[in-house]
C-alpha cells in the first residue's frame, strides 16, 4: 500500500472553499509524485485573513478548475493507499466536505495524522505544529504552501518510521498507540490517539533533509 502524504490551504472558513491541494506519493521506497493543484472554490470568494497565511487570492485561481474537474486526477493517487495529513481532522474534513458538495463519491483509503503522531513520539514538546517538528528535524520549508506542508507531513511520518525501524504503517500506529482512520463510499471512521501520552522514543538529533 503507497503512502500519500496531503495538505488543504482553503478559501475561507467553509470546509467546501480548498483553494489548493498538495499531494506526496511515496511508493516502493521512493516519492513518486509532488504536486501541487490550484483550485477555484464554488463562487470564488476569498476571505482576506486566509489569503494573508496562504498567500492565495481569487484572481490566481479564477482561471482553474474546480475540485470536481480536478477530482479524476487526484482520486486515483488516494484510492487504496495511506494517506496522512498534520492536523488530519481538517485536511479530511475539507475532503469530505468538498466532496458532498460536488456529489463525489468517496475514495476507499486509511489515514492518519502526523500530529498526533508527532505528540506521541515528541512527548516533551510545547507544541507539535509543522514549524516546532521542522526545527527539531532541521529542515525548511514554507508553511502554509500546501505541496510544502505536505512534503514536511511526509518527512515526519518517515523519520519515525526510520527510527522505530518500522517496515510498514501498520507498526508505525501500533508503536504509537494510534488508531487509523477510514474513508469509504457512504462514510468515514476518525483516526484516534490515546487520551494520555507516555514518552515512547528520545527526541532524535539526526539530520534529515526533505527526500
Amino acid at each position: 500500500m503507497k503512502t500519500v502524504a496531503i495538505d488543504f490551504e482553503t478559501a475561507n472558513a467553509a470546509r467546501d472553499s480548498a483553494c489548493s491541494i498538495g499531494v506526496v506519493v511515496y511508493e516502493e521506497k521512493e516519492v513518486v509524485l509532488e504536486k501541487e493543484w490550484y483550485i477555484r472554490p464554488k463562487n470564488n470568494w476569498f476571505h482576506s485573513i486566509n489569503t494573508s497565511i496562504h498567500g492565495i487570492n481569487a484572481n490566481m485561481v479564477e482561471d482553474k478548475p474546480t475540485f470536481d474537474e480536478l477530482w479524476p486526477e487526484i482520486s486515483p493517487l488516494l484510492e487504496n493507499s495511506f494517506v496522512i495529513a498534520h492536523n488530519a481532522s481538517f485536511d479530511f474534513s475539507v475532503l469530505r466536505k468538498t466532496l458532498d458538495t460536488y456529489n463525489l463519491e468517496y475514495p476507499e483509503l486509511e489515514y492518519s495524522c502526523t500530529m498526533q503522531m508527532a505528540r506521541r513520539f515528541w512527548t516533551d514538546l510545547y507544541n507539535h505544529r509543522l514549524s516546532t517538528i521542522a526545527e527539531i528535524l532541521e529542515f525548511s520549508f514554507q508553511h502554509h504552501n500546501a505541496l510544502e506542508d505536505a512534503k514536511a507531513a511526509m518527512l515526519i511520518f518517515q523519520h519515525i518510521s526510520k527510527t522505530i525501524s518500522a517496515v510498514n504503517h501498520d507498526e508505525v500506529l501500533n508503536h504509537l498507540s494510534l488508531k487509523k482512520g477510514l474513508l469509504y463510499a457512504g462514510g468515514y471512521k476518525s483516526s484516534s490517539a490515546p487520551k494520555t501520552t507516555k514518552r515512547l522514543k528520545p527526541r532524535s538529533q539526526t539530520n534529515y533533509r526533505l527526500f
